[in-house]
């Protein structure tokens, strides 16, 4: 919800920047309408005295979209690089629990939400059990009206690895079981990442040095006491100033929070 809120004007130009720098030929997928497709970066051009980026569909009228700064976040780059592109595209159809978003994330608009893409956080963990919480808990949202909107966690967060290959994703989950976790061989660098046990987060931590990081820790877990160990080596040697204090409500009794700066690296 934070990340949503937080996709002001920097971030759109810093986005639309690193679009520009494309490699000429690189897929992309873009909104059209209520549809998302697939193209071709074609460079950069111009609509009147603004730079546009140029994509082109590759279909048998050669047909070029332009897309100006504020429109950034309708283009995202397709993370398989060898997908083809047909010659006649109907696009795909984003699905969405419009009224959901509407009411959990209200300065948003769902829409847009839900079209554009960009890797924001990953979880490192057992897939199949954050499967069952993400798809199958049900949560409920009261409207003014009275009406009742239902969703799930796969709403908002919008995991890449369970939308069956659509572009439109927020997150993804790696599981810690692999020797190399999905995506840190790719490099990417996601704002967050979610170490969710305590062998996620032995097992990756020294891998996931670019982004901020989230450290679940279970007391029942094997590697829980050697995993706090590490977790307070990390706080008393890479700290930055004081610990933080989050002003969070309503903890369970029994959890314990630490959260601190580091400097970056």
């Amino acid at each position: 919800m934070a990340r949503a809120a937080s996709l002001g004007k920097k971030t759109v130009e810093n986005y639309f920047k690193q679009l520009c720098t494309l490699k000429k030929g690189t897929r992309v997928f873009f909104k059209a309408g209520n549809r998302i497709k697939c193209g071709i970066f074609e460079g950069v051009d111009k609509v009147g005295n603004q730079p546009a980026i140029r994509v082109n569909l590759r279909d048998k009228y050669n047909t070029t979209h332009l897309f100006i700064q504020k429109r950034a976040l309708d283009v995202t780059i397709a993370p398989d690089q060898n997908i083809s592109i047909p010659d006649r595209q109907v696009g795909r159809l984003v699905n969405t629990n419009r009224e959901f978003i509407a009411c959990l994330l209200e300065n948003v608009t769902p829409a847009e939400f839900v079209a554009s893409s960009c890797l924001e956080c990953v979880i490192i963990g057992n897939i199949k059990w954050l499967q069952y919480e993400i798809e199958n808990t049900v949560f409920a949202l009261n409207k003014p009206s009275g009406k009742v909107i239902k969703g799930t966690l796969q709403d908002v967060l919008r995991v890449r690895r369970f939308l069956n290959n659509s572009p439109n994703f927020k997150i993804d989950i790696w599981p810690a079981t692999k020797s190399l976790a999905e995506g840190i061989d790719k490099g990417e660098n996601p704002v967050v990442i979610v170490f969710d046990g305590a062998s996620s987060f032995l097992r990756w931590k020294d891998y996931c040095l670019d982004s901020n990081w989230v450290v679940l820790l279970d007391r029942t877990e094997p590697s829980y006491r050697e995993a706090v160990e590490e977790f307070n080596n990390e706080y008393i040697q890479n700290r930055s100033g004081d610990a933080l204090k989050l002003d969070l409500e309503g903890f369970p009794p029994g959890i314990e929070l630490c959260a601190y700066k580091e400097a970056c690296k």
